[in-house]
């Protein structure tokens, strides 16, 4: 008896992580994994079962979910901005040393751009 429904569980448990993977896609998959359910599952097995890549899952948890500049500060942010205009402006300014220059003097000027502004 208790083999049976041994048995009967692995053959639903197969058919569920067959169907499941092919009807959902991949962000639906990672959505379920937990790093705090309690020590039941570990994430590993968690993404195991799930058919997802441990690293993807890891990222998805550590990713915060109300952050839209994915971590980056917004200094960063408005010195990638720079870089960006910089280089559509003048794409064949070489190396780094002339965007570090430039960006300098922009701070120096107290954050203008010049005709960037």
């Amino acid at each position: 008896m208790l083999q049976q429904k041994v048995g009967q569980l692995v053959v639903e448990r197969d058919w569920l992580k067959k169907n499941l993977t092919k009807s959902l896609d991949h962000k639906d998959r990672i959505a379920p994994v937990s790093a705090d359910d309690g020590g039941a599952l570990s994430v590993k097995r968690q993404c195991e079962l799930a058919k997802v890549n441990r690293s993807s899952a890891y990222c998805e948890l550590n990713r915060e979910q109300d952050n839209p500049n994915h971590g980056e500060s917004l200094t960063n942010l408005a010195i990638m901005e720079i870089i960006d205009k910089v280089h559509l402006k003048w794409p064949s300014w070489g190396g780094y040393r002339k965007m570090t220059d430039y960006l300098n003097m922009a701070t120096l000027r107290g954050g203008s751009t010049g005709s960037f502004s």
